[in-house]
């Protein structure tokens, strides 16, 4: 059995293919998939649940999360976002920060116009 306050993850077939279950306790943090997707998404739930000082350059040795479920999958098959890039310079920086964001939404299709 995983150590106290573990975050395990695991594939749950019974979920749709982007859907998770994510149990925060005081046990561990579960997370139950239905694919990689789902599990990358409940991942970025988690990083919300965390409070902005555990995103600071401190050292932060203590970070609460409260006990909760969360069963979520998407209600669109396509959530996507256009980058006309071709029209408006953007830096590689810039790129990577809104990969981050639309990662962060749960934002799946990234469709770049480079020409």
């Amino acid at each position: 059995s995983p150590a106290a306050g573990a975050v395990v993850l695991r594939r749950d077939t019974a979920l749709a293919g982007e859907a998770y279950a994510l149990t925060v306790s005081p046990e561990g943090i579960d997370i139950a998939a239905g694919s990689p997707a789902g599990a990358f998404y409940a991942v970025q739930t988690l990083r919300q649940l965390l409070p902005p000082e555990a995103f600071g350059a401190g050292d932060v040795r203590r970070a609460e999360i409260p006990c909760l479920t969360i069963v979520d999958e998407p209600c669109m098959r396509y959530r996507g976002v256009m980058l006309d890039a071709a029209r408006h310079f953007f830096t590689v920086d810039e790129v990577k920060r809104l990969l981050d964001i639309l990662a962060l939404h749960k934002i799946n299709t990234f469709h770049w116009h480079l020409t």
